[in-house]
């Protein structure tokens, strides 16, 4: 499905191409086209002007934070089937993974992502980082060359609840972060004259922490959009996500160092992937005129922050091993626990049929799905093993998601 509003006279850019104020607001890196060709004649022209001055020494790298906007319910638009979900699985995988202090805007209008961007400028310190994925519908004049979001509550023809891009990126230049990343899952580049972003080879292994320590101390303004002048898919990805999402969950998963820049992850990864299965042609681009200096994004995942530990050399403790009379009633427990988590998933699966139109069941509640029939799978193998502690823990985990579950469902 193709995330186009037919409500308007000049077509919504398909999904998520309310970040087409990259069209306005940003430089692609399209090495050889027209663009860039544009773009290097008027960086000659003002090579004359005096260089900013070299960043202050940046201070201990600071928090990360992550506002993960996804829009499918539209009271007056077509409605929006991974948006979504796409953006509670970015947001997910940051927090888990990534250390990220995540917040999911879950189908906004217009004043709650302006009051969440207006609380990100108060709460930012000159450290942090801010990462902005956008899922939904937007909209591009192209007679005007403006770009506008469209918020839940937007109305086809009327701009009253619109969101123009030169506000967001106003906003974003007024943060005082060190980092700001949007993530588009569609962009609407083409327009005005840009700059090119260059892109920055990897460093060899020995020089990667000189490198980060030099890139990091200079601010960076940039956007990762699924495509460029074309529409993009509101599907077509795992079953459960866009393209573009799909390749960009798989990658922060892929991607071999533990510490790496948003360069890395799309020239490595969500370039060829992207591009390899789909019409779409993802970009990487600065955000014109929002204070960018020269740096970039860094990812880092949790585990490469710990210091390492030394296990003590202790001889393990022998495993409880399960008693041949045991084994018959902790088989008859599992298997009660089998048919209610059979019931469960009848009552699941309906319950994502009846939602599927307005956004699908809760991060949480899939969440808790998956993991109460993973649990009962290492049940069932401790239970094979005769590993009593693997058993008896498997058990718990899957009573403790069903609970959840049953909560979850009562809700809906």
């Amino acid at each position: 499905m193709s995330r186009v509003c037919s409500s308007c006279s000049t077509p919504v850019f398909a999904r998520r191409q309310l970040l087409c104020y990259l069209a306005l607001s940003i430089t692609p890196l399209q090495a050889g086209s027209s663009a860039l060709a544009a773009a290097s004649q008027a960086a000659d022209q003002r090579a004359a002007r005096p260089m900013p001055p070299a960043p202050e020494k940046a201070g201990a790298r600071g928090q990360s934070y992550a506002l993960c906007i996804g829009i499918n319910r539209y009271s007056a638009l077509p409605q929006l089937q991974t948006a979504l979900g796409d953006a509670e699985s970015v947001a997910a995988e940051l927090g888990r993974n990534f250390g990220f202090k995540v917040e999911v805007l879950r189908n906004p209008d217009r004043h709650g992502i302006l009051t969440a961007l207006n609380r990100y400028k108060k709460l930012l310190g000159p450290d942090d980082a801010l990462l902005i994925y956008y899922a939904g519908h937007g909209y591009s004049d192209d007679k005007l060359q403006k770009a506008y979001w469209l918020p839940a509550d937007a109305q086809p023809e009327d701009t009253t609840n619109w969101i123009i891009a030169d506000d967001i990126t106003t906003d974003i230049k007024a943060m005082s972060a060190r980092h700001v990343l949007v993530v588009s899952d569609s962009c609407y580049s083409g327009g005005l004259a840009r700059e090119a972003f260059v892109n920055r080879p990897a460093a060899a292994n020995a020089d990667r922490e000189s490198f980060f320590a030099a890139i990091e101390a200079r601010k960076s303004r940039l956007l990762l959009s699924s495509g460029g002048n074309e529409p993009v898919s509101d599907g077509g990805g795992d079953g459960t996500h866009s393209i573009f999402a799909t390749v960009l969950l798989q990658s922060l998963r892929e991607i071999s160092p533990d510490r790496f820049t948003v360069e890395e992850l799309f020239t490595g990864y969500i370039q060829q992937r992207v591009g390899g299965r789909s019409k779409q042609v993802p970009q990487i681009n600065v955000l014109r005129d929002s204070g960018h200096d020269g740096g970039t994004f860094v990812f880092e995942r949790v585990a490469a922050r710990l210091p390492p530990v030394e296990e003590p050399s202790v001889a393990p403790a022998p495993a409880a091993v399960i008693q041949p009379a045991d084994l018959k009633r902790l088989q008859s427990e599992l298997g009660s626990i089998a048919m209610k988590a059979n019931a469960l998933n009848d009552r699941l699966n309906a319950a994502e049929r009846a939602t599927r139109g307005a956004g699908g069941l809760p991060l949480e509640l899939k969440t808790a799905w998956n993991g109460m029939n993973a649990e009962l799978d290492k049940a069932d193998a401790a239970l094979q093993k005769q590993d009593m502690a693997g058993y008896g823990a498997a058990v718990e985990r899957s009573r403790e998601n069903m609970a959840i579950i049953e909560r979850e469902l009562i809700k809906q």
